[in-house]
């Protein structure tokens, strides 16, 4: 992973659509057009010694921005509004599966 871009790429993906995912089930608001979940990665390289150590950091809003659609004969629409969702309680978030 440290010398492949793109395997580091597509593990921070991976992790970044589950906790989309849970985000938007937790959510509630499924009915609504567009929900998205907003975050921020930073890519570590090295450890505090100066070792090899590829990590990735990452902040998640606790929420997601949701964007209901309304058509009219003349146009669409659009009211968005913010959904907090909290952080997962013990036995919630992404499933582990073996």
């Amino acid at each position: 992973m440290a010398r492949d871009p793109a395997l580091l790429h597509a593990v921070l993906r991976v992790f970044f659509e589950e906790v989309r995912g849970w985000l938007r089930s937790v959510a509630g608001v499924v009915h609504w057009g567009a929900v998205e979940a907003g975050a921020m990665t930073f890519v570590q390289r090295f450890g505090s010694s100066l070792n090899l150590n590829p990590h990735l950091h990452m902040m998640v809003a606790d929420g997601v921005f949701a964007c209901r659609v309304r058509k009219t004969p003349t146009a669409a629409l659009g009211t968005m509004g913010w959904r907090a969702c909290g952080g997962p309680r013990a036995g919630e978030g992404p499933s582990r599966e073996s």
